[in-house]
């Protein structure tokens, strides 16, 4: 190992010094007899001379405090020496560790500080030489990795390991690039995104690697998840949409502003969609599915206009059977979403306040029914009746009742046209809607447009539409309470 080589300097120094002390006991920078003989030891490298000498004196507060200063310039100008490359680490160490042995108090923190600049510096001179190996065998991620070690004090390799680094880091991201290529080549997101997370994996906590990966990321996801959301946008599902983005940015910690442009782009089609369709519906008198889109939309996006057109369907819609609380039923369904229905003529009515009851009659016969609280609220009960395209050849009896009282009945066949009725129901506390005396099968009953009127009501019109495209309007008859 080389000699500390200021030992001879300092040597001198430090006798000039004494010299002078000796011309001039009153001098305020010269040394005291014994801080000049405990550097003595130490220019010597004979460190356990020097930590004998302290403690077996009582030195004052004066030469506590050059004591300090004086291994503080040692120590300075030994890593300054190793980080040049002309001193080595072992001589740095022994200096260090001297002084700590003293416990002087003062040095303390000083010294901690020191010891971690010498580790920084041991490590930053290995890191340069596994760096060079693995630049020079072509590993980059592992280059990047260690030249990222390389401190500013290292003046001995800091330029070279700065070229090396960018170098590196040009070349790794030429790798990654065309690695990522033969996914994306085929339409294959998932997978690229897939490796380029591996490799983030790899690089650990290296800033620099991770900002080329990250950088990569965004530029090959981003396209990814947007060709994703669109296709789910195209599709009606803003929910889907907003949800690939969100799990993309949230998996792969990215922002940027198309993925922003995107959302809110998303949320202002889809608002402006809501709201022209919910309107024609509602114009159209089709409430149930107006007021579902809207609240459905309100889910998803706020906005007042949602808002003022709630508020509409709920002023303009009478009162429907659909909104009602069922509280017993057996062989009865709510159509309130999915496709609309075709009765056995070919006429087609849309879902909302559309139901079916079916019974059916052999050797486990079962009748439907449905049975509803009104609380002589209601005055009336308007609505219309046919027959579903997939009933058997049977027949059967609708009837409604009224606390167990017949308020209308209706014969029950295939080939029975659309049948509107008008009931009073002003009296009713229960009211039971059922299909009795099944024959030959199962027969299906569609009931559309059941609604409830209260005192004078303007009548309502029920629209079906037929196979060949023509269309019959049915109004029920306008009712005065009393």
């Amino acid at each position: 190992m080389r000699k500390y080589q200021i030992s001879a300097i300092v040597a001198s120094a430090t006798l000039a010094v004494g010299m002078v002390s000796c011309g001039d006991k009153d001098s305020s920078s010269a040394l005291s007899t014994r801080v000049s003989r405990i550097m003595k030891y130490v220019d010597d490298e004979k460190y356990d001379e020097a930590v004998s000498y302290f403690n077996d004196h009582d030195l004052k507060e004066k030469d506590l405090t050059q004591l300090q200063d004086e291994f503080k310039k040692r120590i300075d100008t030994a890593l300054e020496e190793y980080g040049t490359g002309n001193g080595d680490y072992d001589s740095a160490h022994k200096v260090i560790s001297c002084a700590q042995r003293m416990n002087i108090p003062d040095m303390i923190e000083p010294l901690a500080e020191y010891s971690t600049q010498l580790s920084n510096l041991y490590n930053s001179k290995d890191g340069f030489r596994y760096g060079k190996e693995n630049y020079e065998s072509g590993e980059y991620l592992y280059a990047i990795q260690q030249l990222s070690k390389v401190v500013e004090q290292d003046k001995e390799n800091y330029d070279s390991a700065q070229t090396m680094l960018s170098d590196s880091l040009t070349k790794f991201k030429s790798s990654l690039e065309e690695k990522v290529k033969e996914y994306t080549d085929n339409d294959n997101y998932d997978a690229a995104l897939s490796y380029l997370n591996n490799c983030k994996y790899s690089a650990g906590e290296n800033e620099e690697a991770l900002k080329v990966i990250n950088q990569m990321i965004a530029d090959i996801g981003v396209d990814g998840v947007l060709s994703q959301a669109k296709a789910l946008l195209d599709e009606g599902d803003l929910n889907g949409a907003l949800d690939a983005v969100k799990k993309f940015e949230d998996d792969y910690d990215v922002t940027d502003s198309r993925l922003d442009d995107f959302k809110d782009s998303a949320k202002k089609d889809y608002l402006d969609n809501v709201l022209k369709k919910a309107t024609d519906l509602a114009d159209q008198k089709n409430y149930i599915a107006a007021l579902n889109m809207v609240k459905n939309a309100k889910n998803v996006v706020s906005d007042s206009r949602l808002d003022t057109l709630e508020k509409r369907i709920l002023d303009e819609k009478p009162t429907y059977l659909y909104d009602i609380t069922l509280t017993n039923s057996t062989r009865f369904e709510t159509v309130d979403t999915g496709d609309a229905l075709k009765d056995t003529l070919g006429n087609t009515y849309a879902v909302g306040n559309l139901f079916t009851l079916s019974s059916t009659s052999g050797w486990s016969s079962e009748i439907g029914s449905a049975e509803y609280n009104l609380g002589y609220k209601y005055d009336h009960l308007t609505g219309t009746i046919s027959v579903k395209e997939d009933s058997d050849e049977a027949t059967g009896v609708l009837k409604i009742i009224g606390d167990d009282k017949t308020l209308y009945s209706l014969n029950l066949q295939r080939a029975l046209t659309p049948t509107s009725f008008d009931v009073d129901v002003s009296s009713v506390n229960w009211l039971k809607i059922t299909i009795e005396d099944p024959q030959n099968g199962n027969i299906i009953a569609i009931l559309s447009d059941w609604q409830f009127g209260v005192g004078n009501s303007e009548p309502e019109t029920t629209t079906t539409t037929g196979e060949g495209g023509d269309t019959t309007t049915e109004t029920t008859t306008e009712t005065t309470a009393g």
